[in-house]
């Protein structure tokens, strides 16, 4: 940075000339090297950039999508008029968006081998597999399995083992998509307390 004094060709000038900057200070001319240009990356916050490497990876699977006839057959269901007009655009969606989980319902869960879980997951365009895990407080695995689709949003899961005693256990549902989207939820089960877990 430099002081221009009693130079009357540069006095009062301020903008860019070539790689100098010029500006006035306290009715001095200021005279500096422009700053290096940043690239747009550069000036974009880490949000940004991870919207922006996401949005890269959605466009990389709909090209993939594209290029395997089964999955571009299966992704051509959800073409809507309007906003999803081919098997990319809905397959870009599905990356996008993951599933939701809107309930878990344990009314009916007693603690014993054979009793009904109800979960209710959605998705923009497929919930393809919902899992659940029961665990002790201290993450001890009790068991594991896949749910069933009943039909609409609602899929069952048939409890595989009996626990005893009044501990608290804790139940882990995952629901998946195709564009491999997992979401997860979790729900605190105490024996003498049934209840319907929302989102």
């Amino acid at each position: 940075m430099a002081r221009v004094r009693k130079n009357l060709l540069l006095n009062g000038l301020s903008g860019k000339v070539g790689s100098l900057v010029f500006r006035q200070v306290a009715s001095e001319t200021i005279v500096s090297a422009r700053p290096a240009k940043r690239s747009k990356a550069a000036r974009r916050s880490a949000r940004e950039q991870a919207r922006a490497a996401r949005f890269t990876a959605a466009m990389a699977y709909g090209r993939q999508v594209l290029r395997d006839p089964a999955a571009r057959a299966l992704y051509a269901r959800g073409i809507t008029v309007g906003r999803k007009v081919s098997a990319y655009h809905v397959a870009l969606s599905d990356y996008l968006r993951a599933p939701e989980i809107k309930a878990l319902d344990l009314t009916a869960y007693r603690g014993r081998e054979g009793d009904l879980l109800r979960v209710r997951a959605t998705d923009n365009f497929e919930v393809c597999a919902v899992r659940l895990r029961l665990l002790t407080a201290g993450g001890e695995v009790l068991e594991r399995g896949a749910a069933q689709v009943q039909g609409g949003d609602w899929w069952h899961y048939v409890a595989q083992t009996r626990q005893a005693g009044d501990a608290e256990l804790v139940w882990v549902v995952e629901a998946h998509d195709r564009a491999g989207n997992v979401t997860t939820m979790t729900a605190t089960w105490e024996p003498a307390i049934p209840a319907i877990v929302q989102q």
